[in-house]
């Protein structure tokens, strides 16, 4: 059975930001950036438990190459994945408790 992907507005933030970002520093990286963590994210589809709880309810999904981490929550009810950030990899986990 699928989970449906959601994006809060913080994330989509997040995400754009990297993403320009990246194209800034070579061209098309940022491209590359969002596809591979879009894969990642899709695979959240199938299987949304694949990483264990970081803080209450909030998992982490971690992008080894571009040494960032997709902070996500799963709402089993509705059968849903909430991305809530995207950080950076060495962000102090203080900072992404809050989201």
């Amino acid at each position: 059975m699928f989970y449906s992907i959601h994006f809060s507005p913080e994330a989509i933030d997040h995400l754009s930001h990297f993403v320009e970002y990246y194209n800034s520093q070579v061209n098309n990286l940022g491209i590359e950036f969002y596809h591979e963590l879009k894969h990642g994210i899709d695979t959240l589809q199938h299987f949304p438990k694949m990483y264990q709880i970081k803080h209450k309810n909030k998992r982490i999904l971690y992008n080894l190459r571009f040494k960032t981490n997709v902070v996500y929550a799963v709402d089993e009810a509705l059968r849903k994945v909430i991305v809530l950030a995207v950080v950076r990899s060495e962000t102090n986990p203080n900072n992404w408790k809050s989201f």
